[in-house]
């Protein structure tokens, strides 16, 4: 966002409606961002007017400092709002705001799974109409907007954590799929043969997709055994 070339002379009235429509928008109140985050963002608008126009509204200051006492509070959960590609609709995802949080690092977005929603932006002609099994979903950002962009498939989102399953299920339940799709969520230890036993009873998938899911080099025997299970069947 260039603030610059927003705030050259903008109007009293005009500095109001922009707080209105962005933190104070219904989708942040309801589902707020990190609000360390907010206050950030809301310091740079402050600096940018205060070069800009003769007078900063003063509901720019009231609502910093609002962010700042919260900013020294410790958030439990945050949420981050993602607009589907090609279209208006967003998609919003509850998950943690710690890089790492009871014991796994499943319980955030990470920058991996942008990167493969831009694969699959690409991609939806092949992704259409198949069984689609996604590898260690996390929150599930992933394959809740792939959810919304191709047609007709069941994406079955695994992950073996029970509180990440948890949010897991809370965000898909939060944003249906569209275009007949099912979002199915399902346990998955990579290590666990009853877990994969009851998987493969509702699930042989055309597609086996993940992103940025090993992060202890002791996982990859087990992730290419299970590749390979679904490869050979």
């Amino acid at each position: 966002m260039n603030f610059d070339l927003l705030f050259h002379d903008i109007s009293w009235e005009s500095q109001k409606m922009f707080l209105q429509q962005t933190l104070g928008h219904p989708l942040l109140l309801a589902k707020p961002i990190s609000w360390s985050y907010q206050a950030a963002f809301l310091r740079v608008a402050i600096e940018t007017l205060e070069k800009n126009t003769p007078e900063v509204h003063e509901d720019f200051y009231t609502e910093y400092l609002r962010l700042q006492q919260l900013a020294s509070l410790e958030q439990t959960h945050v949420y981050k709002h993602y607009r589907v590609p090609q279209s208006d609709k967003l998609i919003s995802v509850r998950e943690s705001p710690k890089l790492f949080c009871d014991g796994t690092t499943g319980l955030r977005t990470w920058a991996s799974s942008i990167a493969l929603c831009e694969w699959f932006v690409h991609n939806l002609t092949d992704l259409s109409q198949k069984t689609l099994l996604e590898l260690g979903a996390g929150v599930g950002m992933a394959g809740i907007m792939l959810g919304q962009m191709v047609e007709n498939c069941n994406i079955h989102l695994t992950d073996f954590h029970e509180k990440v399953l948890g949010i897991l299920e809370e965000n898909v339940c939060a944003n249906p799929p569209a275009n007949s799709n099912n979002l199915i969520v399902s346990q998955l230890d990579w290590n666990s043969e009853a877990d994969y036993e009851r998987l493969s009873k509702t699930c042989c998938p055309d597609v086996v997709y993940a992103a940025d899911v090993i992060y202890d080099s002791d996982l990859f025997p087990a992730l290419c055994r299970l590749i390979l299970l679904e490869t050979v069947e």
